[in-house]
């Protein structure tokens, strides 16, 4: 243990609600020391005000259960005895101190340690840092969480197992962390004491070297094929091989589309094998054309799975030691001259802040590639990333000091040597947008998971002010070490600049002035548009023309108008002493951040004026309002309502072979649908549809109940009543193993509580999308424990891969419909009508069906899979476009029942077709 720090009381509260007075209704307090928990306080508190649904349902604690519980008044004292001069944990300090100085009506004196602020700091990759996210990461059992008692002993446990890994830190590194901390803070002793006790792990974390002299491949392009055959490289190479026809069917494709010159279009689904078979082509054609494949993806885990897994492999069976890399956008990286001026200046910055970087000295010893992607950072560490981020506005290239160990150039210098380079989607399309520079020459390009690629390109030509983030900026230019201040007093030792420090220093202060009135501002209009009814509640309000006649905008926009004239003005300032101090060579690295700063302010100027103007018929425009517990937000955006023109003219057309690969790119079985998305005519592309290597008539079947009832018809309240009703049917009779799909939170949340108040379910493990840790934890709870039930909602229609009897049915609670209500939709679903065309025909259902498809595959993920997909939705019986959604899944039973007999028919067809 550490020093000093191995007697502690780990605390935990239960209360009325989130609100400043709110009541304590239930307080749990371990005793621990050392290794050992060698006490424990538990006591219910009875609130003045009634208890709500809410919190018993979160919580578990009814009013009944605090009829006779003591009063405050009653308990307090007790409560200051056992905690006098003791240290305290708890998870989320704020919170729970804030609680206890409210009750007891000032701060308590005591020290406090945060497992959560600890974890941030030696586990800076989770991506979730919810206590029980973090028991489930750390293999700490958590049976009850939302109580008192058991949260105290999980919070208790974690610390206890982040003790260890801070003791498994190199002591130079961690003494460097601890300097970054605030000073005297318990945090900062608890490292400094461990200091002495520290030892750096002996392992090996450096990246897998795929690199070195390329001899020719054991096999040529022509013969690409003969690797899948049953005495291929692929088989010499793997025992358990087993040959799939339809993978030598996908890669005959590819390499035609590469000889010819042409695009492709080639739906492969689970269990095609479709890396190894675009993969295998390209890098023979590659190699034998002495040119470049660029492999784009939408997500990370199929980045490194490339990376880390299929590369490797290939390389020992092709007997070819190519060469490859993962390359990811400029500000992805850290930039080591900024990062390290912000360490040097920490006593300037706000303790978050400072427990970010602090973060990042421990990381970046144990991680060579300085990739953000590698972190999880929350909204407010995503703003503190771009002041220690590479990027071209303050980039000094070869005169930075770090340059020839630059994390951002040395991933570009290896770019430079590669035949193949993954990335994702954002830099394909970001290289596209600015015509090159960003990734090396290349003519051919796969893009996996080709599903994502039009919404992402969307985002990519859509632009944004943030104001809150502007607010920030603004605060950042005028705090004591900021830009203009260390910029004012590095002028007056620069020799270029000795004759003109009084001017500059009266060009700062001015500056400095205006930033301060801007920031005043921008707070100022962010709290106006909150409280503006017509933006409560409303995700993204979209500014059509009716919408702009209307008198909240009309005065949102005046104020807007206003901020533009402020915000031009303190630009042409900050242009005048750019200018004046760019000459001094010593201040070039503060002249660039001045400049990055300005360049931010003038492309949000632009961004407004467009937005304010709204003449552009190419474009749509929104704004929303943001209220949230780290504060409140105005954001506005303008976004392209077509796409495709673009994409035709910088991709398709620019490039030799763009072949598109996803599981879903087919709707009724045909990939026109995609083909006419990105305007391609029949004879630029070749289209392919890989057929399942699964039988889906004896692993799976589809169920609709009939008394379910019809969406449309009935409330979203309603509709999730009869969804908790015939989950609570359902999860009985196929014995858990169960994956439920939603369209919204507000439904998700609905049958969470109903199901986990339901003590006919009290033997199977339910857990909630947002509410029970991180969508990794969740679905490795469920990969590794029978009985479990996850309510999932967006991300989890696709991505989840749990093969074998831990999922054996997936329910649709509702077609996966997109809001009438989303602007770009909208705008675009207008053009289509304005074209005399349907718009829910070309554009509503087709999304629909491929999302649809998206969620249903979830379920069948190998050849030994058995599983049921239950649709509540009975849409798909009474509309003409239901034979649709149902012809879109592979062909296998269809059974059309009342829930009472579907429950009873699931339960013996899984005895007779599972273990």
């Amino acid at each position: 243990m550490i020093s000093g720090f191995d007697r502690f009381v780990a605390l935990d509260l239960e209360t009325t609600g989130l609100e400043k007075d709110a009541e304590i209704i239930e307080i749990g307090l371990v005793f621990v020391n050392g290794d050992k928990i060698v006490d424990q306080w538990q006591t219910f508190v009875k609130p003045t005000k009634p208890l709500s649904r809410e919190i018993t349902r979160l919580t578990g604690i009814t009013p009944r259960m605090l009829e006779n519980a003591p009063s405050w008044a009653d308990i307090c004292q007790d409560l200051a005895d056992k905690l006098e001069g003791r240290l305290l944990l708890a998870h989320n300090v704020p919170f729970d101190r804030g609680r206890l100085a409210y009750a007891f009506g000032e701060d308590l004196p005591n020290d406090w340690l945060d497992s959560h602020d600890i974890a941030k700091l030696f586990l800076p990759t989770l991506t979730s840092y919810k206590l029980v996210a973090l028991a489930g990461e750390l293999g700490i059992d958590d049976p009850g969480h939302h109580r008192a008692l058991n949260d105290a002993y999980v919070a208790a446990a974690v610390t206890q197992r982040l003790f260890a890994e801070i003791c498994r830190t190199d002591p130079f590194i961690l003494q460097d962390m601890a300097n970054v901390l605030e000073a005297d803070s318990p945090l900062r002793r608890l490292l400094e004491a461990a200091v002495p006790m520290a030892t750096a792990p002996d392992e090996d974390l450096a990246e897998p070297a795929l690199w070195e002299e390329s001899p020719a491949p054991a096999l040529d392009f022509d013969h690409a094929r003969d690797f899948f055959a049953a005495d291929g490289l692929l088989a010499q190479a793997h025992e358990a091989y087993e040959e799939r026809p339809e993978q030598g069917q996908m890669l005959t494709v590819i390499a035609q589309a590469l000889e010819e010159h042409k695009h492709a279009i080639i739906e492969a689904g689970t269990g095609t094998g479709k890396s190894f078979a675009y993969l295998v082509p390209a890098l023979l054609w590659s190699y034998e054309n002495d040119s470049r494949l660029i492999v784009s993806t939408a997500t990370i885990t199929l980045q490194e799975q490339l990376f880390r897994y299929d590369l490797p492999f290939l390389r020992r069976a092709l007997d070819f030691p190519f060469r490859a890399t993962i390359s990811k956008g400029r500000t992805n990286y850290l930039c080591k001259r900024r990062f390290y001026q912000q360490v040097k200046n920490a006593d300037q910055l706000n303790p978050t802040e400072r427990l970010f970087l602090s973060s990042l000295i421990r990381h970046l010893d144990r991680d060579p590639s300085g990739d953000r992607e590698r972190l999880n950072l929350n909204k407010m560490e995503h703003q503190y990333w771009q002041g220690i981020a590479a990027t071209a506005d303050t980039c000094l290239n070869r005169r930075c000091p770090h340059f020839n160990d630059c994390y951002y150039f040395n991933n570009k210098r290896a770019a430079e040597k590669s035949q193949v380079i993954i990335v994702n989607h954002s830099l394909l399309l970001q290289d596209m947008k600015l015509e090159g520079g960003i990734l090396p020459q290349y003519d051919q390009v796969i893009i996996d998971e080709a599903h994502h690629l039009e919404d992402e390109a969307t985002r990519q030509w859509t632009d944004t002010v943030d104001l809150e983030l502007l607010r920030k900026s603004m605060a950042a230019l005028k705090r004591p070490q900021g830009i203009l201040n260390r910029l004012n007093t590095k002028a007056k030792t620069a020799p270029e600049l000795v004759f003109d420090t009084v001017e500059i220093e009266e060009m700062v202060t001015g500056l400095r002035a205006d930033a301060e009135s801007l920031e005043d501002r921008l707070k100022a209009l962010i709290d106006f548009a909150v409280k503006l009814p017509e933006l409560d509640r409303v995700s993204d309000k979209r500014l059509t023309d009716k919408v702009r006649k209307q008198a909240w905008w009309q005065d949102l926009s005046a104020d807007l108008a206003g901020l533009v004239n402020a915000l031009t003005a303190f630009n042409r300032s900050g242009r005048r002493l750019l200018d004046r101090v760019r000459e001094a060579e010593e201040l070039e690295s503060l002249a660039k951040e001045l400049g990055f700063a300005l360049d931010t302010f003038t492309e949000a100027l632009e961004c407004l004026a467009q937005i304010l103007d709204g003449q552009n018929t190419d474009l749509v425009h929104w704004v929303k309002s943001v209220t949230a517990g780290w504060g409140n937000n105005l954001l506005l955006y303008s976004a392209r309502i077509d796409i495709a023109p673009l994409l035709k003219e910088k991709l398709f057309n620019a490039k030799e072979s763009v072949i598109l690969t996803s599981a879903t790119l087919a709707v009724n079985r045909q990939l026109t649908f995609t083909a006419d998305k990105f305007l391609l005519d029949p004879e630029t592309y070749l289209a392919f549809i890989c057929s399942s290597p699964f039988d889906y008539r004896t692993q799976s079947l589809i169920a609709i109940p009939t008394d379910h009832p019809d969406y449309s018809k009935v409330s979203d309240m309603d509709y999730s009543y009869n969804v908790a009703r015939d989950l609570t049917a359902l999860i009985p009779a196929v014995d858990g193993d169960m994956l439920v799909l939603f369209t919204s939170y507000a439904m998700l949340n609905r049958v969470y509580f109903a199901l986990k108040k339901d003590r006919r379910l009290s033997d199977y493990t339910i857990l909630g999308h947002g509410q029970d840790g991180s969508r990794s934890s969740i679905i490795a709870t469920m990969q590794s424990k029978r009985k479990t039930v996850v309510l999932g909602a967006s991300s989890f229609w696709e991505g989840v891969d749990v093969p074998g009897a831990h999922l054996r049915t997936v329910v649709i609670a509702k077609l996966p419909f997109a809001p009438p209500t989303m602007p770009v939709e909208s705008a675009r679903a207008e053009r289509i009508e304005a074209q005399g065309k349907s718009a829910f025909n070309k554009l509503s259902l087709p999304h629909a069906i491929l999302r649809f498809r998206q969620g249903a595959g979830r379920l069948i993920r190998s050849a030994k899979d058995h599983g049921a997909v239950i649709i509540l939705d009975n849409r798909l019986l009474s509309k003409n476009y239901g034979r649709q959604f149902i012809g879109s899944l592979p062909d296998q039973p269809l059974i059309t029942d009342n829930m009472e007999n579907i429950s009873n028919h699931l339960k013996g067809w899984f005895k007779e077709n599972t273990d």
